[in-house]
């Protein structure tokens, strides 16, 4: 244990970790302004800027979702959560966690899990349930309806058999 916090203990090497994470994760101050970003967060928000740090949210991501999430996390204070849509990445679909970093003077941390293929994968298991349902209830209001029809007091013995 002591070799790994050890290996773990500059600047450098913190960096090193949170670039090679799949997740992207920004941290802002309480002016919106940006204060640290990996790669992956920096691709997850579609940021066109090389070197963000310093520069307000609201001046490099057009997102309004992902706008509305900050604002909502600064306001309130209160850790949030909250499922959102990227328009401009392609539609992708992240679970984005909002917290505060010990007490609001240093600022907050956001998290961005790229859930996209579970959205994906959400879409085709609705759509399979929908067409099984579809293919079912045909056959089954055709059977329903020979019983009805078999079940009529007025209908022939002899018709029967063939319903």
């Amino acid at each position: 244990m002591s070799k790994f916090k050890s290996t773990f203990n500059t600047l450098q090497d913190r960096d090193y970790v949170l670039s090679n994470m799949t997740e992207g994760v920004l941290v802002v101050d309480n002016e919106k302004k940006i204060q640290m970003i990996n790669d992956p967060g920096i691709a997850y928000l579609n940021i066109k800027i090389k070197n963000p740090i310093g520069l307000k949210i609201n001046k490099i991501i057009s997102d309004k979702n992902f706008q509305n999430f900050i604002n909502e996390l600064i306001d309130s204070k209160i850790p949030q959560k909250k499922e959102i849509r990227i328009k401009k990445n392609m539609n992708r679909f992240f679970l984005v966690n909002g917290t505060i970093l010990s007490g609001d003077d240093l600022g907050f941390m956001v998290i961005l899990s790229d859930i996209t293929k579970l959205k994906q994968l959400e879409k085709i298991r609705q759509d399979f349930v929908a067409n099984v349902s579809h293919e079912l209830k045909t056959p089954i209001t055709s059977i329903v309806g020979f019983l009805e029809t078999v079940q009529q007091k007025d209908f022939p013995k002899e018709k029967r058999n063939p319903f």
